[in-house]
């Protein structure tokens, strides 16, 4: 096997039959089938499986079976099998709304206007730039006389102070970017 060959096997998810799965998860082969078959885990052609993902889906249900079945009455409990192969299933069913309720959030901040799509944000953007780059770049040619026919630097310097609050003015006037309205 050549070193590539290696690196490559090195970089592949682990896989496992169903016995090496439930003995890595102290659980019976039937139980480790059920619970994956409620996660909706397929077995490759070969009937291995993902083995980091079937091993934290097994002793995720194992979890929460356990936790209820102290609840409900101790180690011993008829519902800590009930559980744990309820749970595989829920696991999946949580991550499936989860993703659900996500998608519908954003389809009701379009509705209500609280969520812009990205090209109209975009857009938006690039019109705000292109508002703020022609204020601001006639700023030059029109004071340009009177700056250099100001008596002193003072006098200069207040045409150019006025010039700009006059562009920064129109550049923050809603009516003016918004509407065009330039009365």
């Amino acid at each position: 096997m050549s070193e590539d060959d290696e690196l490559a096997a090195a970089r592949a998810p682990r896989r496992a039959n169903i016995t090496a799965i439930a003995e890595a998860t102290h659980t019976s082969k039937g139980r480790a089938v059920t619970i994956l078959k409620l996660a909706r885990m397929r077995r490759a052609s070969d009937g291995t499986f993902l083995y980091e993902k079937a091993v934290a889906e097994i002793l995720a249900s194992k979890d929460l079976a356990r936790s209820v079945g102290h609840q409900v009455g101790g180690d011993d409990s008829a519902l800590v099998g009930a559980v744990a192969n309820v749970a595989a299933g829920v696991n999946s069913k949580v991550l499936f709304d989860a993703a659900r309720t996500r998608k519908l959030t954003i389809e009701v901040e379009k509705m209500e206007g609280r969520l812009i799509e990205r090209a109209v944000v975009i857009e938006m953007g690039l019109d705000i730039a292109a508002h703020v780059r022609i204020n601001l770049a006639g700023i030059g040619a029109k004071i340009a006389n009177d700056v250099v026919h100001a008596k002193d630097a003072a006098t200069a310097q207040a045409f150019i102070d006025d010039a700009i609050h006059e562009a920064l003015q129109k550049v923050a006037d809603f009516d003016v970017f918004f509407l065009g309205d330039t009365t």
